[in-house]
């Protein structure tokens, strides 16, 4: 399976380069349970792109389409996300709060000291 690229404009602080990291992270981590082609179909379905700023979404759009399979997804993109990102594997009580805080340690790291969030 191909990894894509999301059109995210130039990146400046981190923040785009985020998005493109939790994009390919979900691509690999659906990949990685479902297989290639119900990957693929899982995220015609799930419309990744409108909702990678917005984890909670994510978490509800496979929650609505996999039910209790939904976990397994998350702790794969979850796996993926951290390795990639090299930020220290967290707990995940919560997909979305996950998400958030690997983002933030990700894009604070991209940030000149000093510089305001």
């Amino acid at each position: 399976m191909e990894i894509g690229r999301v059109s995210v404009g130039e990146s400046v602080d981190g923040r785009s380069d985020f998005i493109q990291l939790f994009y390919t992270s979900v691509m690999e981590g659906l990949r990685k349970v479902l297989g290639d082609s119900a990957a693929q179909a899982a995220l015609f379905y799930i419309k990744l792109n409108e909702c990678l700023d917005k984890p909670s979404e994510l978490h509800a759009r496979l929650e609505s389409m996999f039910r209790i399979g939904s976990k397994a997804l998350e702790k794969s993109i979850a796996v993926e996300l951290q390795t990639r990102s090299g930020v220290s594997p967290q707990q995940m009580d919560d997909f979305a709060n996950l998400v958030d805080s690997v983002r933030q340690e990700y894009v604070g790291h991209a940030r000149p000291r000093g510089e305001a969030i």
